[in-house]
């Protein structure tokens, strides 16, 4: 049964028709057993992942009610991604994302997942080997400006995922974890050029950047998808992403990351008092993306 209300929630997203697809994902509560500790759960995009809707509250009890999550930005991920694509996805968490571009990009393409958190990277291995995918190359180590070793804030409080390198909040768990740099990874582990960068890492999303100079700017062919949160960015910040970002045209789903809908430009930074997920493209290289992805 969990697999039909999954689809009925997700061909209503599909259908973008409003307010339906919440009294579908009600209705999945009510009639879906609560949940009692961790499950295999098969996603809407046919991958099957390892959560724990008890212990988190937000990404593993969502895709146990409705099989999604964010799915906005997973529909222009295997939109844009191709078989023998790279995807370097970093703050892997669980593998949701991971997992969806490994089956995108086919067993020629090629996926570089990297997870701080030693108990989070247990889970995302699990649900490798569970999908059978030998096309995951998967780190437990975080990204940053420069190799070192830092402390890790987790908060399971929050979720799974908001384990930050930024300083935690009050009552969150300390652990020492690697850091090192896109650059030298790459550098050690040359690819060809990746066609998608994804970067969710709680805030640390700059230092990330600075780490990857190289392949940044060494006349870059991909989109990156990053977490925004004007929220909490200061002048510093929106100072870093426009410079970052000259040269590139930078999008947002035009209804947010959780509703399928097409990339529509994004409004200035200093105009942005939400979160979400950017999508950057190089102007260079902006033919080579599907325009049925934007408006």
């Amino acid at each position: 049964m969990r697999t039909l209300l999954h689809k009925a929630h997700h061909l209503l997203l599909a259908a973008q028709v409003p307010k339906l697809p919440t009294l579908c994902k009600r209705l999945n509560c009510m009639l879906l057993p609560p949940a009692t500790g961790p499950v295999f759960v098969t996603t809407n995009y046919g991958v099957e992942i390892k959560v724990d809707p008890t212990f988190d509250k937000g990404l593993e009890r969502e895709i146990y009610y409705t099989g999604n999550y964010e799915v906005g930005t997973l529909s222009v991920f295997r939109a844009v991604l191709r078989p023998g694509d790279v995807f370097i996805d970093i703050g892997a968490n669980i593998g949701l994302m991971t997992l969806t571009g490994a089956r995108a990009v086919g067993p020629k393409g090629q996926v570089f997942a990297f997870e701080a958190n030693p108990t989070t990277f247990h889970i995302l291995q699990e649900n490798i080997q569970k999908n059978k995918l030998i096309n995951i190359r998967s780190m437990c180590v975080g990204l940053g400006e420069t190799p070192s070793s830092m402390k890790l804030y987790v908060n399971t409080s929050i979720s799974r995922g908001s384990a930050s390198l930024l300083s935690g909040e009050e009552g969150s768990k300390e652990v020492v974890v690697d850091v090192i740099t896109l650059d030298d990874y790459f550098q050690s582990n040359p690819v060809g050029s990746p066609r998608l960068i994804k970067i969710d890492v709680e805030g640390f999303e700059i230092p990330v950047m600075k780490g990857g100079t190289r392949l940044f700017h060494d006349n870059p062919q991909f989109m990156v998808c990053f977490e925004y949160d004007g929220r909490k960015a200061g002048e510093a910040e929106r100072t870093f992403f426009n410079e970052q970002f000259k040269d590139w045209n930078i999008y947002r789903l035009r209804k947010g990351k959780s509703r399928i809908s097409k990339l529509a430009s994004a409004p200035p930074l200093k105009e942005m008092r939400f979160a979400d997920n950017l999508f950057a493209i190089p102007k260079a290289a902006q033919s080579s993306f599907p325009a049925a992805i934007f408006e």
